[in-house]
């Protein structure tokens, strides 16, 4: 748990995102704004798990490196959503 700006912000160390990459998955880290736009095609939704989700998609799939990551997961949450847009 931080405290940023008068703002509590909560990390779950499972998840939590270095700033370059995240453990063990070689993925960049996401930019903060991603995330809201996320929230934004995927209403609902928890981000974080559709975060995951992707990743583990991604590395499964034996897709390449991704040139934008943040606009990759936009697209699998838009994507997602479409489907089933009830969480």
């Amino acid at each position: 748990m931080d405290e940023e700006n008068d703002q509590v912000i909560f990390t779950n160390k499972k998840n939590a995102l270095t700033g370059q990459e995240k453990e063990g998955d070689g993925f960049p880290a996401l930019e903060p704004e991603t995330y809201n736009d996320a929230r934004i095609v995927a209403s609902g939704y928890d981000v974080y798990y559709l975060e995951e989700e992707w990743r583990d998609w991604w590395v499964d799939s034996g897709k390449p490196p991704l040139s934008n990551p943040d606009k990759a997961f936009i697209g699998f949450c838009k994507a997602g959503y479409e489907k089933n847009p009830n969480p």
